[in-house]
């Protein structure tokens, strides 16, 4: 999975990032690395910039839609750390944190 992107990186960044995902990330029993580079050797956070997009591109199947359902809490990985403003969440972070902190404040 690779991560692409005006406000993943460079230009656009102001601040500190609404978002970020640290890599890897397991789920499944796999492993979900997000990388700059077209090999994903490099492993790199995802982090997205108050006023920037990004978008990640990758073959049908690698967990793109899998790790956007782990960034709303729908599903739980094995490992993940995510920064959503200042709400740090992680594998071992509680349902009744994500309904207080990060789902209430759609």
């Amino acid at each position: 999975m690779r991560e692409h992107g005006k406000g993943a990186r460079g230009g656009g960044r102001t601040g500190e990032p609404v978002l970020r995902v640290e890599s890897p990330l397991a789920v499944f029993g796999r492993t979900l690395t997000i990388a700059r580079d077209p090999e994903g050797t490099h492993p790199t956070a995802l982090e997205l910039f108050p006023g920037t997009m990004a978008y990640l591109k990758a073959p049908s199947g690698v967990g793109k839609t899998t790790l956007m359902k782990m960034l709303v809490g729908l599903i739980r990985g094995e490992r993940f750390r995510m920064r959503l403003g200042r709400t740090a969440v992680s594998e071992r972070t509680e349902e009744r944190l994500w309904r207080r902190e990060i789902w209430a404040n759609g």
